[in-house]
This record gives C-alpha cells, sequence and structure tokens, in this order.
C-alpha cells in the first residue's frame, strides 16, 4: 500500500481565508482563558471567576440598554457591550457551536466579500442582534455569545 505524503504546507484549515480563522480564534480566545483560570493555570484562586467577570463587564444586560434608552446617555462601558457580547460564551459547546458556525460561514462569504468587509458584516450583526435584544426583551440575564455575528454571516 503505497504512503500517502500529505502536503506539508497545507494549512489545517484548509481554504478558509486568515481573516475569518482570526475572527474565530478571537472568539475562541476569552474560553480558553477562562478554561485557563477554571483548572487553576492563571489567576489564582480568582481564575474560576474570570467567565463570571467577563459576563458581567461585557454582556449585553436589557438593564443597561433601557438605562441608555430612558436617560439618552451612553458611555463607553454601555456602547462596547453592542460587540463585546459576541465574545464571552456561556460555556464551551456554546463557543464551539459558534467558531464553527463562522469557520462554515466565513467560507462562504469570503467567496464574495473581501476580509474586512467579513470582519465589519460580524460586527454589525452583533450590534444589531443587541439592539433587537433590548428592544424586545426584559429578562435579567445577558445577551451571549458570536450565534448573532455568525448568523450575520448567512
Amino acid at each position: 500500500m503505497p504512503m500517502m505524503s500529505p502536503d506539508a504546507d497545507a494549512s489545517p484549515f484548509g481554504d478558509i481565508p486568515p481573516a475569518v480563522v482570526a475572527l474565530a480564534a478571537l472568539l475562541a480566545l476569552p474560553e480558553l482563558v477562562f478554561q485557563a483560570g477554571q483548572a487553576g493555570f492563571i489567576g489564582g484562586a480568582g481564575g474560576v471567576a474570570f467567565r463570571s467577570w467577563a459576563m458581567e463587564r461585557f454582556g449585553f444586560f436589557d438593564a443597561v440598554f433601557e438605562q441608555w434608552w430612558l436617560t439618552g446617555e451612553a458611555g463607553p462601558d454601555t456602547l462596547w457591550r453592542f460587540v463585546t457580547y459576541g465574545f464571552v460564551h456561556w460555556g464551551t459547546l456554546h463557543v464551539m457551536v459558534s467558531v464553527v458556525l463562522v469557520l462554515a460561514m466565513g467560507k462562504f462569504v469570503s467567496n464574495v466579500f473581501r476580509p474586512w468587509a467579513i470582519w465589519t458584516v460580524f460586527l454589525v450583526s452583533l450590534a444589531a442582534g443587541a439592539l433587537v435584544h433590548g428592544l424586545v426583551t426584559s429578562v435579567g440575564t445577558p445577551l451571549l455569545g458570536g450565534y448573532p455575528g455568525a448568523y450575520g454571516l448567512i
């Protein structure tokens, strides 16, 4: 049986563009930090609380939106939540599905859009998802995860 020699220069992501791989990696990075903290590799005893801190600091809460909507005042802490929530996930499975969706949809979208446009569509979709969430819901739990951005690529 002949030995097949794999192409040593082939990307592990096939023909998925670097901009899409970078976006997927950026989605996965916080989860790697959360897992390392939970395992005790970083952050000492406080590492277990990294995810809770990130949810509180970067999640999109309806109460924050309502305050902005009523007062018309929005500082950077309020505005950045329109996109930062997309990079904090509820757990490992949540982020894995987000990454797979971004890699799959991003590959198809990259056939039509330039790399900067893929990132723009993703971030604008996150902001639109947060706006709809803020207008429609009144739940106490935060909006988290990259699904709105990934679905925006569809």
